[in-house]
């Protein structure tokens, strides 16, 4: 392909160009994704994102803000082999347009007003037309378009200028040679992305990632903190800058994020096992959770770090209060649900669902990241998939219960690829092999047992350690169930109680303070 970019009248633009998708190349971050376009208009283009991803690429190019008209982003579409100058209005609004965007994640917006998320579209100009001025009306508009947008087009101040100034920068920049393709999340079996993961590993990335091809939330945390490391933009995505840097001589040390996943698999699984699941179905589900959240519940999605100031901690902790808010919403309640961000153990992105998250949590009493109150409401949602929990009851391997959460539930982008099905289910045989090993069918769920309560006055907190809230309180010295066990501030060990024990829905107590029976 050459490395030339051309101008084109929209007479020459509308010859070649079709519904898509076509690739479009912003040219200051080096960053690309897929358009559909739409209808022409008298000086423009409609264009619309293919997929989330490609419109979460788009966002990060915006610097997270789709509501601020940005005219002219210096860009290319490439067109065959041919590479054409136009300019990407950054701006998301309206209604989508045909030929991208299918499916319940991007729906419909009403023309009543911003914030638009990923059901809108922006516009496309070339350069000939920027600012209306000199141009020759489109012949793919009405006479009457065209006569209203001349209309316009005659008041415009500084339009010859900007058109003219927005093709130099073109022509002065287009020459040159990004240093590789945008990698970001969600991409499997890719050759640039095992290239990425070997330099990452290469500059001290901790844990050492696998060098599979397959850019996970491992692979997305390495890049973060390689970036942080370099002092680049920290989005997560492999783009321009972050190759340059991943290329350049010289280890960086990279401190990894602390882990807060120590020990949460072996509490997954028995979870899993204790809703009556065999081996293989446990394992399918796991290997889904790894892949979206490495089993860590108060994850929040890495590319949305930046652009919502917010670490995993202080995002939970912000929704754990109530302070936290994102744009003109109201309450922590309609920003958590609404700020497009994934979230927790399978990084529940989708608004009614993340309300549904927001909502169990409160009924339940305990933080938005409690891995407990997750798993509770993660099966209560998998009920609502019967198809998927026939097959997950009747699964004889852990590709036939992978590819059942997969295709069913968490339906990401990739889904339908051969190398997404294998690499979860790689997670998923992973897991198999710690806890169940080849061919053992022993139950290994946890076994509840008695304990009697050994103070006068036993505190009941709705998590596991006393930076839990009170929920009630034991003063019976009476026996109770043990039904779960876990690691928490203030005691050895914590033991959950059934429901309705101490007043409270979600009953954890302190195990120092009991004998067994």
């Amino acid at each position: 392909m050459s490395d030339n970019v051309e101008l084109l009248s929209n007479t020459q633009f509308n010859a070649i160009i079709k519904a898509g998708p076509f690739q479009i190349t912003d040219i200051v971050t080096g960053k690309s994704y897929k358009m559909c376009f739409g209808g022409a208009r008298n000086d423009h283009y409609d264009i619309t994102p293919q997929t989330e991803a490609d419109t979460k690429i788009f966002e990060s190019i915006a610097g997270g803000d789709l509501r601020k008209w940005r005219h002219a982003r210096p860009s290319f579409v490439t067109v065959g082999n041919r590479r054409i100058a136009i300019g990407i209005c950054m701006y998301m609004h309206h209604i989508r347009i045909g030929g991208g965007n299918p499916g319940p994640k991007y729906p419909s917006v009403s023309e009543s007003g911003p914030p638009w998320k990923y059901g809108g579209h922006v516009c496309s100009y070339l350069p000939t037309s920027i600012g209306g001025a000199g141009d020759a009306p489109n012949p793919a508009c009405s006479a009457a378009a065209n006569a209203r947008a001349m209309e316009v087009q005659k008041g415009a101040k500084g339009g010859q200028a900007r058109a003219a100034a927005f093709e130099a920068y073109i022509l002065g920049n287009i020459g040159k040679t990004l240093a590789g393709p945008v990698l970001m999340r969600g991409m499997m079996n890719n050759g640039d992305v095992k290239e990425a993961q070997q330099l990452l590993n290469n500059h001290g990335a901790n844990p050492k990632l696998t060098v599979d091809g397959g850019f996970g939330q491992l692979t997305e945390s390495a890049v973060i903190t390689f970036q942080k490391s370099r002092g680049i933009t920290a989005d997560g995505m492999i783009g321009d800058e972050t190759w340059k840097q991943l290329r350049a001589g010289g280890a960086a040390t990279m401190t990894p994020a602390p882990s807060t996943a120590t020990g949460n698999d072996k509490r997954i699984w028995d979870f899993l096992i204790g809703k009556g699941l065999n081996h293989f179905a446990a394992a399918g589900i796991m290997g889904n959770i790894f892949a979206e959240s490495a089993f860590t519940p108060n994850n929040l999605q890495n590319s949305y770090e930046k652009n919502l100031g917010h670490t995993d901690a202080s995002y939970t902790a912000a929704v754990d209060k109530g302070s936290y808010r994102y744009k003109e919403c109201a309450s922590a309640r309609d920003s958590f649900a609404r700020d497009g961000a994934g979230y927790g153990l399978v990084q529940w992105t989708y608004w009614s669902r993340k309300q549904g998250l927001y909502d169990f949590m409160k009924s339940w009493v305990s933080s938005i990241g409690d891995l407990t109150m997750q798993l509770n409401f993660m099966w209560q949602e998998m009920q609502g998939y019967p198809k998927m929990m026939a097959a997950l009851k009747a699964a004889a391997s852990v590709r036939e219960a992978s590819n059942a959460v997969l295709l069913d539930y968490e339906r990401p982008a990739s889904m339908n690829e051969k190398a997404t099905q294998d690499l979860r289910a790689g997670y998923g045989q992973t897991q198999y092999s710690k806890f169940a090993g080849s061919g053992n069918q022993a139950s290994v769920a946890f076994m509840p047992y008695s304990v009697r309560v050994t103070t006068d006055a036993l505190n009941v907190r709705v998590g596991p350690g006393t930076n839990f809230a009170k929920s009630g309180m034991l003063t019976d010295k009476g026996v109770y169930t043990i039904l779960d066990e876990a690691d928490g501030a203030g005691a050895a060990k914590w033991g959950k109680i059934k429901a309705g024990d101490g007043g409270a829905q979600s009953n954890w107590i302190a195990l120092d303070y009991t004998k067994r029976v």
